[in-house]
C-alpha cells in the first residue's frame, strides 16, 4: 500500500513539472505562445514602456525611443502627429503562424495595423499638426506591418527575445511631418497702398501689402496671385516662395506706350496658398483726373515768370512713366512738360536754398564752381565709351540776362544734351532745364516760351 502511494505522489510531481513545460523533448503550449503574443502587444499599442521592459529579453533602452518619440528632439508639431498615428494602433495575432520550437520556445506572426497617415497627408493640406491629427484619427484607411515574434519563457514568463521588432512596428516615428499654414489666419491687414478709399488715380501700378503676424509664419511662405481688370485675368503669377514672410507686396504695372496710366475700371486681386485654395481676394478701382491736360500754360508767381506751352507739348501729371522714371528723386517737382515725339523735356524743380544761398550776386560763381566740380568728376568717367563734359553759357530768358550750365552727355547708344538756369528766390533756387537730343533745342526752349508776368 505504501509503494502505491509513493508511486501516485511521484506521478502527479511529475506531470506538474511537464505542465510548466520543462524537461527534455517537450514542446511549449501554442495557446500560452499566442497568450505571451498579445500580451506584448497590447503594451507595444499602448507604449506602455514601463510594464513592457520587463518582458523584453535584452537591453530595453535600445528600443525604448521607439515608444515615447523623443530621442530626436521632433518640433510639437511632429512629435503630435506621431502620436496620433500610433493611437490609431491595432494588432492582430496570426494563430495560425505559431509554432513551439522547444519547451521555453515559440514564435508567432503579429500583424500591426495605423491609419494610412501617408494617404491623409497626400490628399489634404492642413495648416497645422491638430488639424491632421483629427483627420488621421477618423482615417479608416489602414497600413500594416507584419513582424515575428521570437518568444522565450524565462524567469517564469515569456519573453520577447527578439526585442528589435518593436522599432519595426512604428515605421513613422523618424518621420518629421511639415504642415502649411492657413495664410488667412496669418493675415493682420491687408490693403490696395498708395489708393485713397480702394481708388487709384493717375496711377501707373497697383500696390497690395498683406501684413502677417510673425509668430504664425514659420521661416517661409509660398503664395501665388491672380489679377483681373474688369473681370479678366490680366496677370498670373507662378508659386511664389518669400523667405522673409512678415509681408507680402504685390505689384502690378501698366506697360502701356507713352503715359503709363492703369486703365480706367475694376480690379481685383485673389491670393492662393501653396496648394491653390483660395485665401483672399479684395477689390480696387482707377480713374484718370488730370488738370494738367487743360493746362496750356504755369505760373511761377515767386519768380514772376510764366511758361507757355510749345506746340505739340503737354504737362506730365505725376505718375506718368517719364514723370516717374526722370524726376522721381526730385521731392519739389513744380512742372514738367514734354513732346514725346521728338524726346524733349522741360521741367523745373524748387531746391532748397538755405545752406550757402545762391543769390543773383554770387550765381555766376556758383554756376563756374559747378561746372568745374562736374567735369572733375564726369559721369561714366571709367567707361571709354562715355564722355560727359559741362561748360558755362549765357542765356536771354524774358529779358533777363543770366547764366546757363550746359551738359553733353555721349555714348555708344545716344547724345543727351541738357542745358540748366538758376533763377534764386526767397522760396529757395528754382532750377530751369531743358533736355533733348538736338543741342540746338537748349537755346530755343530757353529763351523762348518765357515771359514776364504782370503784377
Amino acid at each position: 500500500m505504501k509503494k502505491t502511494v509513493s508511486l501516485l505522489v511521484s506521478s502527479a510531481v511529475l506531470l506538474a513539472a511537464l505542465s510548466g513545460c520543462t524537461g527534455s523533448g517537450m514542446t511549449a503550449d501554442t495557446d500560452d505562445i499566442i497568450d505571451a503574443a498579445e500580451k506584448i502587444s497590447d503594451l507595444i499599442i499602448s507604449r506602455d514602456d514601463v510594464r513592457l521592459q520587463n518582458l523584453i529579453d535584452g537591453r530595453y533602452q535600445l528600443i525604448s525611443s521607439s515608444l515615447v518619440f523623443d530621442d530626436d528632439g521632433p518640433d510639437e508639431g511632429t512629435l503630435q502627429l506621431r502620436n496620433a498615428i500610433a493611437d490609431t494602433m491595432e494588432y492582430q495575432v496570426i494563430e495560425d503562424s505559431c509554432e513551439a520550437v522547444s519547451s521555453t520556445e515559440g514564435n508567432v506572426d503579429v500583424t500591426f495595423s495605423f491609419a494610412d497617415y501617408e494617404k491623409v497627408l497626400e490628399d489634404g493640406a492642413f495648416s497645422d499638426a491638430s488639424e491632421a491629427s483629427e483627420a488621421i484619427s477618423s482615417c479608416e484607411d489602414r497600413m500594416e506591418i507584419t513582424v515575428n515574434m521570437d518568444l522565450v519563457f524565462k524567469d517564469d514568463d515569456w519573453k520577447l527575445y527578439n526585442f528589435d521588432v518593436i522599432p519595426d512596428c512604428f515605421p513613422f516615428e523618424d518621420e518629421v511631418f511639415t504642415f502649411s499654414p492657413d495664410l488667412q489666419d496669418m493675415i493682420i491687414s491687408s490693403s490696395w497702398d498708395e489708393a485713397s478709399d480702394g481708388v487709384y488715380t493717375n496711377s501707373p501700378r497697383l500696390r497690395y501689402v498683406i501684413t502677417l503676424d510673425p509668430e504664425r509664419t514659420g521661416d517661409t511662405l509660398s503664395y501665388s496671385y491672380q489679377i483681373a481688370f474688369e473681370g479678366d485675368i490680366i496677370e498670373e503669377s507662378d508659386l511664389i516662395t518669400d523667405n522673409t514672410p512678415e509681408e507680402i507686396v504685390i505689384l502690378y504695372t501698366c506697360g502701356q506706350d507713352g503715359q503709363d496710366f492703369l486703365p480706367v475700371g475694376s480690379y481685383s486681386i485673389t491670393v492662393f496658398d501653396e496648394n491653390g485654395n483660395e485665401m483672399l481676394t479684395d477689390e480696387c478701382s482707377a480713374v484718370y483726373e488730370s488738370s494738367w491736360a487743360e493746362k496750356e500754360s504755369y505760373d511761377l508767381e515767386d519768380i514772376g515768370l510764366r511758361f507757355n506751352l510749345p506746340a505739340d507739348f503737354s504737362f506730365l501729371p505725376p505718375g506718368d512713366y517719364y514723370y516717374n522714371y526722370l524726376f522721381s528723386d526730385f521731392d519739389n517737382v513744380i512742372f514738367v512738360a514734354s513732346d514725346y515725339d521728338n524726346d524733349i523735356f522741360i521741367s523745373v524743380i524748387l531746391f532748397d536754398n538755405m545752406r550757402n544761398p545762391v543769390t543773383y550776386d554770387n550765381l555766376d560763381s556758383y554756376i563756374e564752381t559747378l561746372c568745374n566740380v562736374y567735369n572733375a568728376d564726369p559721369l561714366g568717367a571709367d567707361d571709354p565709351d562715355i564722355t560727359d563734359s559741362y561748360s558755362v553759357s549765357r542765356v536771354d530768358l524774358a529779358g533777363n540776362d543770366l547764366p546757363a550750365l550746359d551738359q553733353t552727355y555721349t555714348s555708344s547708344d545716344y547724345v543727351s544734351n541738357f542745358r540748366y538756369v538758376y533763377i534764386p528766390s526767397d522760396e529757395g533756387l528754382y532750377e530751369i532745364s531743358v533736355f533733348s537730343e538736338d543741342a540746338g533745342d537748349l537755346a530755343y526752349y530757353t529763351e523762348n516760351f518765357w515771359e514776364v508776368i504782370d503784377q
